[in-house]
């Protein structure tokens, strides 16, 4: 009884501190400083987004860390649809069409429209020629041809950021959000519909691959989501491309697993969907290279269930969507075939050609192995994703470790310097040394000139300053390639 009340006491002020640190954290970001007269013009949503994160982070230091994590698994759809419909109802969104009032009033002050950075001019694809035509088709009844934004009829199938009033939306389900809750809500539903649908896309595929790896797919799925590439060109169609490839994946594996009939269905029409996301992109130059690891990833899942004769028992559940697929392309290619064509006959893109073979760039894979530790590290032509290794957030990942390895050494040393001083049963020297050379030296080091603990003990005094001469070596050979090189 009496630990169940230092249970809800300690729940209670968490709760209470999450709620004022919500606040206060709102405040901050909506107004450059912390007034309480601002308290009643916060953004209420961004008060809640941020009020349910520290709940949710806070559950863990509530109730028994494995039932949080089963939970947050469980129920992971329905919290993700709480952050959206906040995120939404609060017109977040990550365009940069604010840059125009650079033209408009220069010098314009974002300070008050702006959560996070600014406005990147080097979007241009997004705030000069997306969102435009996507706010635009409010205007053209969400006609196929636009002829608001260019003053000439631009054939909107083409691009998988406007609604369209057609059957074919169906397929490309976030778009609809502008067509059906207006410009301020449908560009949010816009951008966080993709960030969510990309993370819990690659993050059910992965747990296909790894036979439901939860910490593996949780760590993938972060890693894609905020890889560079991604980042770089999230307002582009390489997102719609793996949401969509690996949406019909999904599907895929689900299908041929099901043993009820209508689940099959369900997934069949999933698939259909999935397939269609991906292939009404019209961007070869992502889809061909992607297509590749899809069908192997495809011949994977039918070759591991090879025993349950998986193609014979779902051959009807394929061949509707595949039919459906190939009549919705036709269609498409009919309606879309001058701007197509258009495309085909410019400078750019329709008239670029490489040969390609050449030999010598498979040095690239091995030119820039330290590309793991950096944000971004361009081996070519960035703007077209040419060629450069991107793995991104490793940095941010590898500096947390650094920190927290650091800090971890020189808690432990302190720690035992305790120990001694009370005569209790050490900490060996084993797991010291083992802290030290994964990248915990400098933190131990530190504490144990601090509180003068091994201070006599020569390899302790020597050893440590050498793996940190170590580690610092290669973080300068780093920054020389990085910097200098």
């Amino acid at each position: 009884m009496e630990k169940i009340r230092k249970i809800n006491k300690s729940s209670i002020i968490i709760i209470f501190y999450s709620i004022v640190l919500s606040l206060f954290l709102s405040m901050e970001i909506s107004f450059g400083n912390v007034d309480i007269h601002n308290i009643l013009n916060i953004n209420i949503s961004l008060t809640l987004i941020i009020m349910f994160v520290l709940l949710l982070i806070s559950s863990f230091f509530i109730f028994d860390r494995k039932k949080v994590t089963d939970f947050f698994y469980k129920y992971r759809y329905l919290l993700a649809c709480i952050v959206f419909i906040l995120l939404v109802l609060g017109k977040f969104h990550c365009t940069s069409i604010g840059i125009w009032n650079d033209y408009i009033q220069p010098n314009y002050d974002y300070s008050d429209k702006v959560v996070i950075s600014t406005p990147k001019s080097i979007r241009s694809d997004e705030w000069l020629v997306n969102s435009p035509l996507m706010f635009s088709q409010k205007y053209v009844n969400y006609n196929i041809n636009n002829d608001l934004v260019r003053a000439d009829k631009t054939n909107i199938y083409l691009l998988s950021t406007a609604p369209v009033l057609d059957l074919l939306e169906i397929a490309r389900p976030l778009s609809l959000g502008v067509m059906l809750f207006g410009n301020d809500y449908g560009i949010s539903i816009w951008w966080f519909g993709r960030v969510f649908a990309l993370f819990f896309t690659t993050f059910e595929l992965l747990m296909i691959l790894t036979k439901k790896n939860k910490k593996i797919s949780l760590f993938g799925s972060i890693l894609v989501l905020g890889s560079s590439v991604i980042q770089w060109f999230f307002a582009s169609y390489i997102t719609e491309i793996l949401i969509g490839g690996q949406l019909a994946l999904i599907s895929f594996y689900y299908l041929i697993k099901s043993e009820n009939k209508l689940k099959k269905v369900l997934w069949s029409f999933v698939f259909t969907i999935g397939m269609l996301d991906y292939c009404l992109i019209l961007y070869p130059a992502h889809q061909i290279p992607f297509g590749y690891i899809f069908v192997i990833i495809a011949l994977w899942m039918i070759f591991d269930n090879k025993e349950n004769n998986v193609i014979k028992k779902n051959i009807k559940y394929m061949i509707c969507p595949i039919i459906i697929v190939l009549t919705v392309l036709i269609r498409f290619f009919l309606l879309s075939k001058e701007g197509i064509s258009a495309i085909s006959n410019s400078v750019y893109p329709g008239h670029r050609f490489t040969n390609g073979g050449n030999w010598n760039e498979w040095q690239r894979l091995f030119q820039y192995p330290y590309t793991m530790l950096l944000p971004f590290k361009s081996t070519g032509d960035a703007c077209t994703i040419s060629s450069f290794l991107s793995l991104f957030p490793l940095p941010l990942i590898i500096a947390i470790y650094y920190c927290s390895i650091n800090a971890v050494g020189a808690l432990i040393n302190i720690a035992d310097k305790r120990l001694a001083i009370k005569y209790k049963r050490r900490i060996s020297e084993k797991l010291l040394w083992v802290i030290g050379i994964y990248g915990g030296a400098a933190g131990s080091y530190a504490a144990m000139k601090a509180v003068r603990h091994k201070t006599k003990h020569k390899k302790f005094m020597v050893g440590m300053p050498f793996l940190i001469i170590l580690h610092a070596a290669v973080i300068a050979i780093i920054i020389y390639q990085i910097c200098i090189k």
